[in-house]
């Protein structure tokens, strides 16, 4: 007679992860099988023998080898490359011969992997002067939270000249945002300064002359910033730096 056999094939990735259930059906001749309620394992009469499956990947030249079909049997699937990975499904009854309507291909194609993005866990900003000039501000360039990887650049004017006669620096001075109203009562985690000799010979920066803040940061919190000066066509570049968990700036 014929039957139906009730149970499922698993395959998975190597992380075991479920990808796919198959044979959920599969008609068998049998000279007996009992009566199984469906979703149920299979049920089997004296010496009948449960069927088998074998996955084949012949570009890799890998094999399951033949694994008997139980309830929820599951098999792990190597998917060496990216992209499509290919396997050859063929199905043996419980005599060992193979059921040709029950062969077939399946793909299953590998990505690379993905995951969420990681927050900043503090605020990041610049200290600036207001445009009355009287007091000093922070101005937040990374916010806490914010997904990294991150860039940006935050546009700035000098707040006075530096030059061959003007000696002097500009600097600018981050801070972990902790919510004080006065910068300097905040974490201070470094400072990028750019001094009248850094200047190409005979050249000046002019009070009111743009500043452009350059900025990156990777998500293992790694820092990269540089400067750049509009009007004379520079730009400089630091080191790389990394804010941790108690905002101390570490310079690599």
């Amino acid at each position: 007679m014929r039957g139906l056999i009730h149970g499922a094939l698993w395959l998975s990735t190597a992380s075991n992860r479920p990808i796919l259930a198959m044979l959920s059906h599969i008609a068998i001749a049998r000279n007996a099988i009992l009566p199984s309620s469906r979703g149920a394992a299979p049920m089997y009469g004296p010496n009948i023998q449960a069927p088998s499956v074998q996955l084949d990947a012949p570009e890799h030249g890998w094999t399951s080898g033949r694994i008997t079909v139980a309830h929820d049997t599951t098999i792990d699937l190597p998917t060496q490359t990216l992209g499509e990975n290919q396997f050859r499904v063929s199905v043996f009854d419980g005599s060992g011969l193979p059921i040709s309507h029950a062969t077939s291909t399946i793909a299953i194609t590998r990505t690379h992997s993905t995951a969420a993005a990681i927050p900043a866990t503090q605020t990041i900003a610049v200290k600036v002067r207001t445009g009355s000039g009287t007091r000093n501000t922070l101005q937040p360039l990374i916010k806490k939270g914010t997904p990294l990887p991150a860039s940006g650049h935050q546009p700035l004017k000098a707040a006075y000249a530096i030059g061959p006669n003007l000696p002097g620096e500009i600097d600018l001075e981050l801070f972990q945002d902790e919510g004080a109203p006065e910068p300097d009562l905040n974490l201070a985690i470094g400072s990028f300064r750019i001094c009248h000799h850094d200047l190409p010979e005979g050249m000046m920066i002019k009070e009111g002359d743009p500043v452009f803040f350059h900025w990156s940061m990777n998500d293992s919190g790694v820092l990269t910033v540089s400067v750049e000066l509009p009007s004379l066509r520079q730009r400089f570049s630091s080191g790389r730096f990394y804010v941790d968990q108690e905002g101390r700036f570490i310079g690599r």
